[in-house]
């Protein structure tokens, strides 16, 4: 096959909380679009490839296209814990069609920055904080919420939780937000001792979004949360070095949430994204496309 027999580009971006799937033709008109259940390599090697295959089976009816057709379809996977060429073998030899794979890192920062250069911030489920600069991209942190993910929702979910059963011991003063969070489960102490035992990082990040609103809002733990999530970007930032005329963007469900905790200066420079991960794996799939000569 060569690279002119190639009429569709797919892109999947695949996280803790979802994986989605995109099918273009080579001009960048979107064909179709799906959506299905969490995508983490390091968490669910299997289920990863279950949900990123249920995902591609329903963009591919969406689409109309017959199953031949993929034999003229080039893809590229961007999935969560992605971290070792063994996993992307694996996720890749699953795929119907010829699919590079990488971390989704990668894409993010290029749906991102595009053409630019600078420094992404994507806080969801995970945190993930990258480079790009001459043309080569660069990471730090990442490393999955048991020894990382700094400032993330499932990083904030769980220092939630934490904090909830110090107030309860007598060791830290009750909040607004650690009585709430106390309440949601029944007022029990085991009970959240026994959810966290055995929450996914999606589920620690269901919790998050009432630590940004009690934030918001004065708490003192909402606010010392946020405050020590944006400790952690801003040291990253730095390490990284960001030039005046960089971009930074801030992006996930939760990036545009850390701005006012970040410097004067950093603010200053940031910029809306050019895109989302899921257009970044669609961006490196058209890439791969025009390279192809199998």
């Amino acid at each position: 096959m060569t690279n002119t027999t190639i009429k569709y580009i797919i892109g999947i971006d695949g996280g803790g909380s979802g994986c989605r799937v995109a099918i273009t033709d080579r001009d960048g008109t979107l064909l179709s679009e799906s959506e299905a259940g969490p995508a983490n390599a390091t968490s669910d090697l299997d289920g990863t490839i279950a949900n990123i295959k249920a995902a591609l089976t329903d963009a591919v009816d969406e689409a109309g296209l017959p199953d031949p057709e993929l034999a003229h379809a080039r893809g590229h996977a961007g999935i969560a814990g992605v971290l070792d060429l063994e996993d992307a073998q694996t996720i890749a030899d699953a795929m119907p069609m010829p699919t590079t794979v990488t971390e989704d890192t990668v894409t993010s920062l290029q749906g991102a920055l595009g053409d630019r250069e600078g420094i992404l911030l994507s806080i969801g489920t995970g945190t993930v904080v990258g480079v790009s600069r001459d043309g080569i991209q660069s990471f730090i942190g990442g490393w999955g919420l048991t020894l990382s993910d700094q400032a993330s929702g499932a990083w904030l979910g769980r220092e939630l939780l934490r904090e909830v059963l110090l107030c309860h011991d007598g060791l830290a003063p009750p909040s607004d937000l650690t009585r709430r969070a106390l309440e949601h489960f029944d007022d029990s102490p085991n009970q959240i001792a026994a959810y966290a035992a055995k929450a996914t990082p999606a589920e620690f990040a269901i919790l998050a979004p009432e630590v940004v609103l009690a934030a918001e809002n004065g708490d003192p733990l909402g606010l010392n949360l946020m405050q020590a999530g944006a400790i952690y970007l801003t040291n990253a930032i730095d390490v990284l070095g960001l030039g005046r005329s960089e971009t930074l963007c801030l992006t996930g469900g939760l990036g545009p949430s850390y701005k006012q905790w970040l410097t004067p200066n950093h603010r200053s420079c940031i910029a809306a994204p050019e895109g989302t991960a899921l257009d970044g794996a669609l961006w490196l799939a058209e890439a791969a496309a025009g390279e192809n000569n199998d």
